[in-house]
């Protein structure tokens, strides 16, 4: 059975934030003087309670010979010459910071301003690998498979009001490639391929209002996972164990039982997938099994002179050719319901 559900998925969370954009203005005129005093922020989007740190550029003024003041909030913060850059506490999400930095050089004076408004985004993802039933954590990606991604904002205006994600406008690039067709207004979502084999795939996502006034951005690395088989008891009458993995050894307290491989994390909609295929070794034989159950095998020792069954397991794909994954348990039966040691354990 699949699950997939990103409701409940281990979230892996990226905290981004929001700025209005700076301003300056110039007491004198002088063409194109109005934009080239400005404040940069860093991080360019800081966190709710976070520090971030302002600095004053600009292409016209020698802000190293300058005089500089700064403001925050309508309070005076610093003040001297060369005073290029302040390092600022942000408020609870939505609140706003006003700044401002006033500078006195030879050629006159200007100021520049900007408002710092931190927000949120929290990245949720997970793959549509196989996974058994009742599995807690997260799906993760193999060549082959794809990724579904949910951007949720946490954009709050001043009067406390968040912004709904019909009001955002979204833009998702993959490995710094714009992801035109799946970004735009009310885009919170997307679904990707996966990364390549041994590769690592990074989503970035932005996020804006209409507006402009409130911004945000989260970053995600994405490892690509080799699948990994897991072996479990599949029990007449409770079916398949899924509480109790198989130990690389295994002692079993009688003379036969069936088991089932997992491929967790497989790029497959189940363990019997058809495009999977499976090949087992019991005792370094090969084993054919039943074609629609590829994944189960049953071993009886009842009438067999060994008591060990040392079970050899790989698999691949019909059409994914870096899907691959191997596993091997040594298995011992019950001595009081097998026959002497010696030998090899019967198999079907």
């Amino acid at each position: 059975m699949k699950r997939l559900a990103l409701a409940v998925v281990v979230i892996v969370c990226a905290v981004a934030p929001a700025y209005l954009p700076a301003q300056a203005r110039a007491q004198f005129s002088i063409p194109g003087a109005e934009s080239v005093l400005s404040i940069s922020f860093s991080p360019q989007y800081p966190a709710p309670q976070s520090t971030v740190r302002l600095t004053l550029q600009s292409s016209l003024y020698d802000l190293g010979s300058s005089s500089v003041t700064w403001t925050v909030n309508g309070q005076e913060v610093a003040q001297g010459d060369a005073v290029t850059f302040i390092d600022v506490k942000t408020g609870s999400l939505g609140s706003k910071t006003e700044v401002q930095a006033d500078i006195t050089s030879a050629g006159g004076t200007a100021f520049a301003t900007a408002t710092v408004v931190p927000t949120s985004i929290d990245l949720l993802w997970e793959s549509d690998s196989y996974v058994p039933p009742f599995y807690n954590g997260r799906a993760l990606p193999s060549a082959g498979s794809r990724v579904h991604l949910v951007a949720l904002t946490h954009f709050v205006r001043p009067d406390g009001g968040e912004i709904p994600a019909n009001q955002i406008v979204f833009t998702w690039t993959r490995d710094s490639e714009v992801l035109g067709n799946l970004s735009g207004r009310g885009k919170s979502s997307i679904t990707v391929d996966g990364p390549t084999l041994f590769g690592t795939e990074t989503i970035v996502v932005e996020a804006a209002s209409v507006d402009g006034s409130i911004a945000g951005q989260a970053l995600l690395r994405i490892p690509d996972t080799e699948p990994r088989l897991m072996l479990y008891e599949d029990h007449p009458l409770f079916g398949v164990l899924y509480h109790q993995a198989l130990g690389v050894t295994t002692f079993v307290p009688k003379n036969e039982m069936s088991f089932i491989a997992i491929p967790y994390f497989a790029s497959a909609v189940s363990s019997g997938d058809t495009g999977l295929q499976y090949e087992w070794q019991v005792n370094q034989s090969s084993v054919t099994t039943n074609a629609a159950y590829s994944n189960e095998i049953t071993v009886n020792a009842a009438s067999s002179t060994g008591l060990m069954a040392l079970i050899n397991l790989s698999l691949t794909h019909v059409s994914n050719y870096f899907l691959s994954a191997a596993g091997s348990w040594s298995v011992t039966f019950n001595k009081s319901s097998a026959g002497s040691s010696g030998g090899d354990v019967f198999h079907q």
